[in-house]
């Protein structure tokens, strides 16, 4: 989920969701090439793992890379 937050100073979108408990990273990939990886954080009496990741407005995600407890790895597309 993405959420764009336009009453901040400085325009920006918050990316956000869960993950199933082996899940142990997850990286997003940028149109712009770069990359940033999330902390995964566990809430009291939900047995998923959630994560968020702040951004820019005006940046596009083109990836979301899960890599779960066996090292095996996941591409999601970001969507158009």
């Amino acid at each position: 989920m993405a959420y764009d937050l336009p009453k901040d100073p400085h325009p920006s979108r918050v990316v956000l969701g869960r993950v199933t408990p082996d899940i142990r990273r997850i990286v997003y990939t940028w149109r712009d090439g770069s990359c940033s990886e999330v902390t995964l954080v566990r809430v009291a009496g939900l047995g998923h793992r959630w994560f968020a990741l702040r951004a820019d407005a005006d940046r596009r995600l083109r990836t979301i890379t899960t890599i779960d407890d066996r090292g095996g790895s996941k591409i999601w597309p970001a969507g158009p």
